[in-house]
């Protein structure tokens, strides 16, 4: 690792490895313990963090090489504590590094007063409660979206969108409520298997609903319940609701909080969740909040310990 001296003047980003040029760096194959740590390519001269692994994905944060030639380097801000929410940078991406433990911090959200800095060692400093990402503690999840105000991946590499949902109270924290027929939730890569928490109303607006649908990305997985929230189909995946499996005809608990587990038959590489039968059908008034998505199927063990952490 190299480090900034202070008493020479000479600023060097910190950096766990070094690349002769961008197709070296492309030819590294990280682990989860190597997400946001940091690299050197020497040709063109820069900075990248690794911020996905599922697929290798590197951020250049600084660096480069000026027209004269000269290598240049970006401020490393330096302290032996860790940054705070109102440490206030003027931009994403900015690095902090805490000598004291080592730790390189990314600021992920700038939000004034409210920003948000990812550890190289898991640690997250943010407003909201931080709920442990790796929650089986065997580097099998993937993805963690909190839905506290915002769409951020925890662990990074999968992305999201929403549409016509806001944010207002849930299980815990903030979650997101499906405001209309069209509303829905939509994950981007592969998985075999999603965990969340679900609030469902009394009925629904429409005779079908999708409470997942993997059409589109490559598997023909679904599970449709009608206005009662029944299940109608369920084609490709098992269920589970609060532990239990759930079949055909089987009906979601209404009113209150339940744990949703989903096992797919295969590794779908995407899921709309709470959708609908058709493009305007949609699970209006059903909340969501707190999906994790894995690289393996749940088993009852797995399941029992992600409804204990609220």
């Amino acid at each position: 690792m190299q480090h900034k001296d202070v008493g020479t003047g000479s600023n060097h980003i910190i950096h766990n490895y070094q690349f002769a040029d961008i197709a070296q760096r492309d030819q590294f194959v990280g682990t989860e313990a190597d997400l946001l740590k940091v690299c050197l390519v020497l040709t063109p001269f820069s900075y990248y963090t690794l911020s996905s692994i599922n697929p290798i994905k590197w951020e250049q944060f600084g660096g480069g090489t000026s027209e004269s030639g000269n290598s240049e380097v970006i401020e490393v801000i330096r302290s032996n504590e860790n940054p705070t929410i109102t440490t206030n940078p003027c931009e994403k991406g900015i690095l902090w590094v805490n000598y004291a433990t080592n730790e390189i911090f990314v600021c992920i959200d700038n939000t004034y007063d409210n920003n948000i800095w990812k550890g190289n060692q898991k640690t997250i400093i943010s407003k909201n409660k931080i709920y442990q990402y790796d929650i089986l503690n065997d580097y099998t999840c993937i993805a963690f979206f909190q839905l506290d105000d915002n769409l951020i991946d925890m662990g990074g590499a999968f992305q999201i969108s929403t549409y016509n949902a806001d944010y207002e109270i849930g299980k815990m924290g903030k979650c997101l409520k499906m405001n209309y027929t069209n509303s829905k939730v939509e994950l981007y890569s592969k998985m075999k298997s999603i965990s969340f928490w679900a609030y469902f109303p009394d009925t629904l607006p429409n005779s079908l609903n999708y409470l997942f649908d993997c059409r589109g990305y490559g598997i023909s997985y679904y599970i449709n319940v009608d206005i009662n929230l029944c299940i109608y189909s369920l084609v490709g995946a098992t269920i589970y609701q609060d532990g239990v499996q759930m079949t055909g005809g089987a009906q979601l608990i209404k009113n209150q909080w339940v744990h949703i587990a989903i096992n797919f038959n295969g590794e779908p590489s995407g899921v709309k969740l709470l959708n609908g039968y058709t493009q305007v059908n949609g699970m209006t008034n059903t909340k969501i909040d707190h999906i994790r998505c894995f690289n393996r199927v749940l088993n009852a063990q797995d399941i029992t310990k992600l409804m204990e952490e609220v």
